[in-house]
C-alpha cells in the first residue's frame, strides 16, 4: 500500500517549490485503493502537451469523512465515469479523516470548463447526489496544472 501526505500539506509545497517534481508530489498523494492510476493513464496525460490536471481538495464538515467517501465511491465516481471524466485519483487524507482529494485529467483547459459546466449543470447531478455531497463540504480548493509538468525529469 502506498503512503501519502495530506493534500492540504502537499499543494502548498507544490506551489512554493519549483524544484519539487509534480509527478512525485501527486504520486505521493495517491492512495493504493482502486484510484491508483496505471502507467498508461500517466503516459496518456503526459503525452498531450495541452492536457491539464485539476487537483481539488475538500475540507469536510466535522465527522463527515466516511459518509462523503461512500457517496463519492458509490455515486459520484460512477457518474463521472459515465460522463467520460478521467478521474486519476481520489480519496481521504491519511492524516485527517475530514479532508479529501480528487484529481482529474482533461485534454485542455477549455475541455475542463466545458466538461464541468455540463456535468455540474446536469439534472443527473442536481437531482442525484449533489445535495448529499455538497452539504458535507465546508471548503474546497482547486489547482489546475499543465499535465506536461508530470513528465519525468
Amino acid at each position: 500500500m502506498l503512503r501519502t501526505v495530506s493534500p492540504a500539506f502537499a499543494i502548498p509545497c507544490l506551489q512554493a517549490s519549483s524544484k519539487l517534481s509534480l509527478e512525485v508530489a501527486v504520486s505521493s498523494m495517491i492512495l493504493a485503493t482502486d484510484t491508483e492510476p496505471s502507467s498508461s493513464v500517466w503516459n496518456a496525460i503526459i503525452a498531450d502537451v495541452g492536457a491539464v490536471i485539476e487537483i481539488r481538495t475538500y475540507k469536510l464538515r466535522a465527522g463527515a469523512g466516511a459518509e462523503f467517501h461512500r457517496l463519492v465511491v458509490e455515486e459520484s465516481l460512477p457518474m463521472l465515469q459515465r460522463w467520460g471524466v478521467e478521474v486519476v485519483a481520489s480519496g481521504p487524507s491519511l492524516d485527517d479523516e475530514d479532508s479529501y482529494f480528487l484529481i482529474r485529467a482533461y485534454p485542455s483547459l477549455e475541455e475542463l470548463q466545458r466538461s464541468q459546466d455540463a456535468f455540474y449543470g446536469s439534472d443527473e447531478w442536481r437531482d442525484g447526489p449533489r445535495e448529499a455531497i455538497v452539504s458535507r463540504i465546508e471548503d474546497s480548493q482547486s489547482v489546475v496544472l499543465p499535465a506536461a509538468a508530470l513528465s519525468r525529469r
